[in-house]
């Protein structure tokens, strides 16, 4: 009977530790790519965790059955080798089930076995401080509700807290982490599983004291070890950080890149529709002076020669330059563009502030009011001055309810287009580049767009 004991604490010692990683590992893997047949790899990979822990546990109880001395260093190599098989076994599973890049799979397993790590570590500690029995020791000993009863929920509690604080933001950072981290990862992920498969639940500590010394030992032990998983998972929070930092000024750039490209294209497109025009019109004129053209004809080829040579006149260069290509688009989309905007007063925004404040507003109301019926369909644009306080207000129709992050920016309807709403982004950060900032409401079926700036 005390045989079979012995077998039954070694299985469930490995099997709570190999189950633990692997929980708090899907925890920061919920998001990955999954691999064909998912269902069938995974509950083939429950199958192995088991097989393997069993052997394992079996494979030490006959060795201790059959003369294996049961000394603290047997005892320490044992541990050690729970701790990488539960690594090992916690790693292999997300990459026998998802379809990811190796340093994604490695942070993950990292975050899994400390999070698993830490509340084991917080269970133990509390566990001291009430002089109750371990989970573990509770099949030599009599049944604990109470210590059980802690040991899920100081798992739960660490579980939605390092979910809510890290496993989300890794969610939506890790599709698109910089290279250069899988170099972080792996050094990080080398000195944690060096360190902490030496020291996590050893007993070389609380063995060199007795008596009364043994309880403060074994709580600075447990708390040392504590403190030194949450510095590894925060320190791990702060490369997502740095990752997700990276990544969106990468992708602002893209975004201006792109769109200084398609302005400049714009520019060169207008210059070639004005000297078009300029020669549609000495080109009428000749005719009209030699010929007797019919009057019909002649209205609609200046109708249509007016529309291409509309100049808007704010008096400020690049606006006019920019507000007459949108309006010839808002023209063809059947969109009403009033502007009433002192142009002059923008002298103290470089061409590519204006380019990229007014180009995205516009842009994003043309694209909306494309989706709603012609009537519909407008954009106003007006300033106002209050001694040194310039203010923009750009409204468009909208009939969708919207959504606001906290930073008050609207979530985009776009879809995940690798740019992540840096339209509106933009916006408020030339806003606040010059002292103001920049608001977004919709009231009444109309969006609105305000920018404060101080001159």
């Amino acid at each position: 009977m005390e045989n079979r004991t012995l077998y039954m604490f070694l299985l469930t010692m490995f099997m709570t530790s190999a189950l633990g990683v692997i929980i708090y590992c899907g925890m920061f893997s919920y998001s990955f790519k999954r691999r064909k047949l998912f269902i069938l790899r995974l509950i083939l990979s429950i199958i192995v965790l088991g097989s393997v822990t069993n052997g394992m546990a079996y494979g030490l109880y006959y060795g201790f059955t059959h003369g294996i001395e049961t000394s603290l260093r047997n005892v320490e190599l044992i541990r050690m080798a729970s701790n990488v098989l539960s690594l090992l076994l916690g790693m292999g599973t997300l990459f026998v089930c998802f379809k990811e890049k190796p340093s994604l799979i490695l942070f993950a397993t990292i975050m899994g076995y400390a999070c698993n790590g830490l509340g084991n570590n917080i269970y133990e500690l509390l566990i001291n401080l009430l002089h109750r029995e371990s989970i573990f020791m509770m099949i030599y000993n009599d049944y604990d509700s109470l210590s059980q009863a802690l040991f899920f929920i100081i798992h739960a509690v660490v579980f939605f807290v390092i979910f809510f604080t890290c496993a989300r933001a890794f969610a939506k950072t890790a599709k698109s982490m910089d290279k250069n981290i899988s170099k972080s990862i792996v050094v990080m992920f080398a000195f944690f599983t060096f360190i902490m498969t030496g020291i996590q639940g050893s007993n070389l500590f609380n063995t060199a004291y007795n008596g009364s010394m043994i309880d403060a030992v074994s709580y600075t032990f447990n708390g040392i070890v504590a403190l030194l998983y949450i510095i590894i998972i925060f320190s791990l929070r702060f490369i997502l950080v740095w990752a997700h930092t990276t990544q969106e000024k990468e992708a602002e750039k893209a975004f201006y890149d792109s769109y200084k490209e398609k302005v400049e294209l714009q520019e060169k497109n207008m210059e070639l529709i004005n000297l078009k025009c300029h020669d549609m019109k000495h080109q009428l004129r000749s005719m009209l002076e030699g010929q007797n053209l019919d009057n019909e004809f002649i209205e609609e080829t200046q109708k249509a020669i007016s529309i291409f040579d509309a100049q808007v006149k704010t008096g400020n260069e690049t606006l006019d330059t920019l507000l007459t290509q949108k309006s010839l688009i808002c023209d063809a989309q059947k969109i009403q563009l009033t502007v009433m905007l002192d142009g002059e007063a923008l002298s103290f925004m470089s061409m590519q502030e204006i380019n990229s404040f007014f180009g995205n507003a516009i842009d994003n109301a043309v694209e909306y009011l494309m989706t709603v019926d012609e009537e519909k369909r407008f954009v106003r644009i007006s300033s106002a001055q209050n001694g040194s306080i310039f203010t923009i207000r750009i409204e468009n129709y909208c009939e969708t309810e919207l959504k606001f992050r906290g930073n008050g920016l609207p979530e985009t309807t776009k879809g995940d287009n690798g740019y992540h709403g840096f339209g509106t982004k933009s916006i408020k950060t030339i806003a606040q580049n010059h002292g103001g900032d920049a608001s977004f409401e919709r009231r009444d079926d109309i969006f609105v767009v305000t920018a404060i700036f101080m001159l």
